[in-house]
């Protein structure tokens, strides 16, 4: 752990260098996680992860109005055996928010992909969940997380075309929730969900949606949830 705590401090002076962000914020902000890195993990990997995830909680926190009360736990698995047993998802999924904490995989898998922004992007699920206080559908989650992380769709990705009623919306939904699909199938269901939030911020701006959460939960009837006077059924489907 003193190993972390260092990877923790020696980030918060780089980000202070870097300008634009207060003392205070800076080190608050990095406070806020704790990280849990293997032995294998190189220092630059630690401070790369440690960088990132503090920027992230500076911006989200203010765009969230969450005040965190305790640590947000980054833990980085030992090697991919780990991995499948603490996150029951396939190795193309980088990393996973869980009960406990954020869970990336370990660090020579994260060598050949943007660690920095698969942290992020989990990072924009934690705060998504705390807002919300309820399950929201996963079309929308995802689609914001991507969205909040300043994720790009591949390639081809966003060609197809946006679900233009409920029952392609929902059949989206549910291959959302199975987990099994390809690398590639998954990222045209991921760009999909970026393009509907997309929409849903163009009509009635990333403030308001972000307020909408609690309303939105899968547990109520999100068809007759209004966004500035507006309901969601209109608002993805009326173009």
């Amino acid at each position: 752990m003193v190993r972390e705590k260092f990877t923790i401090l020696l980030s918060a002076l780089l980000l202070m260098q870097s300008g634009g962000t207060r003392a205070a914020e800076t080190i608050a902000a990095c406070e806020q996680l704790e990280m849990v890195l293997p032995d294998s993990a190189s220092r630059e990997l630690g401070q790369r992860l440690a960088v990132r995830g503090c920027r992230a909680v500076l911006r989200l926190e203010k765009l969230f109005a969450i005040d965190i009360s305790q640590p947000i736990r980054v833990s980085v698995c030992r090697d991919m055996t780990e991995w499948h047993r603490r996150s029951g998802r396939p190795w193309f999924v980088v990393a996973v928010l869980l009960d406990d904490g954020l869970l990336l995989q370990p660090p020579r898998s994260l060598g050949r992909v943007d660690a920095g922004q698969a942290l992020e992007h989990e990072l924009v699920h934690w705060f998504i969940r705390r807002r919300a206080r309820a399950p929201l559908p996963r079309w929308l989650e995802e689609g914001l997380a991507q969205k909040l992380a300043r994720q790009e769709m591949p390639p081809g990705a966003g060609t197809t075309a946006l679900p233009a009623r409920r029952e392609q919306l929902q059949r989206l939904e549910r291959r959302l929730c199975s987990g099994h699909c390809s690398p590639a199938k998954m990222a045209v269901d991921y760009s999909t969900c970026l393009r509907l939030v997309d929409l849903l911020v163009r009509r009635v701006g990333l403030a308001r949606l972000i307020e909408a959460l609690p309303r939105l939960a899968v547990n109520g009837d999100i068809w007759q949830v209004t966004i500035a006077d507006v309901r969601l059924e209109r608002l993805l489907f009326d173009r």
